[in-house]
């Protein structure tokens, strides 16, 4: 495996920003530490003795919380679609048995798992959709483009196609379309285009083929910002982050019970979007593009925005989790439709 690294530039910022915090915080740094837990529990639990649902229980952080907060008779079902973030989970919540079940899951098969466990009302759903920090640092993952590794970027290792595959298969067309599409990168049809130009000389194998394709076409002060949506775009496409998540929300809809509550952490703009519209169709607010003579959207009032602003971290929480920078947590309530 090569062994290229950062620019120095970005490693000097790094370290900066690193060394302005005291050692005790950076030594907290190597666990995963939940973003916005206080504020996700407060509005998520309104009933100690209910039943939860932790749909992307990550690496237990916020689920600990959770089973820290409900009394004896409260029940978490937490769930992932990560084999490795199910195996680290099962270790931390081992504690708590057996007020809590753990399951493989993704969002699409939501619904038919909470049917084979027999839950017909739950009292709030919890999705935290930030990747878990030692999957993102993992560099056999291939989620970060600051680390060397093979071009995966799979959350669930049955999924197809890998990002090596996309990048090196895909038509120019629609590398652009989905770069555009998933990441909002206006350079996108540069960066496809070098993209396909790279890949006919060699194969793109690794996150740093791919970091060179993007950097060889872009200005130098957009480096960080355009790698970034890049490598969003196709994590988002591969894994189908935002179909799966508008599924997911509905099974929650309709498996509140009134009173129970929906909260949402988001960490991109095109996640944030697709919360913010279902919030707003199930609220009673028509969401059919303009222009429409009539509404078919299916607007129906059966919830109540409790977030008028997304919740974001404190400038403490940065300090001391700096991946929570870009949180937004968004809750709503069900309500007897009227």
């Amino acid at each position: 495996m090569l062994t290229k690294k950062p620019t120095r530039g970005n490693m000097r910022r790094s370290q900066r920003s690193f060394r302005s915090v005291p050692r005790k915080e950076r030594i907290l740094r190597r666990d995963h530490i939940p973003v916005l837990p206080d504020e996700v529990v407060s509005f998520l639990v309104t009933d100690p003795r209910g039943t939860y649902v932790d749909a992307t229980v990550g690496d237990a952080g916020h689920s600990t919380r959770i089973l820290e907060r409900l009394s004896p008779p409260g029940r978490l079902f937490a769930f992932d679609c990560d084999p490795e973030a199910i195996r680290t989970s099962s270790e931390k919540l081992r504690r708590f048995r057996p007020r809590f079940r753990l399951e493989r899951s993704r969002f699409r098969e939501l619904e038919e798992e909470l049917n084979k466990m027999g839950l017909t009302a739950v009292d709030g759903f919890l999705y935290d959709l930030g990747l878990r920090t030692s999957a993102l640092t993992d560099p056999e993952r291939g989620f970060s483009h600051s680390v060397e590794g093979p071009l995966d970027m799979r959350s669930d290792p049955d999924l197809s196609p890998t990002a090596e595959q996309v990048v090196n298969s895909f038509p120019q067309g629609e590398l652009a379309a989905i770069i555009l599409s998933y990441g909002e990168e206006r350079h996108t049809r540069r960066i496809a285009k070098n993209i396909v130009r790279r890949r006919s000389l060699t194969p793109l194998k690794t996150t740093f083929d791919l970091r060179d394709a993007v950097l060889e076409v872009i200005p130098k002060n957009l480096a960080v910002k355009t790698l970034s949506r890049v490598f969003q775009a196709l994590r988002l496409y591969i894994n189908r982050d935002l179909e799966e998540l508008r599924v997911a929300l509905e099974v929650a809809v309709r498996f509140l019970k009134p009173g129970g509550r929906i909260v949402v952490v988001t960490y991109q703009s095109k996640e944030d979007q697709v919360v913010k519209e279902l919030f707003k169709k199930f609220s009673g607010r028509c969401v059919c593009p303009p222009g429409m003579p009539e509404c078919r959207c299916g607007k129906v009032k059966l919830l109540k925005v409790l977030t008028r602003k997304a919740v974001t971290p404190s400038p403490e929480e940065i300090k001391l989790n700096p991946s929570a920078r870009s949180a937004r947590l968004r809750a709503a309530e069900r309500i007897i439709p009227r």
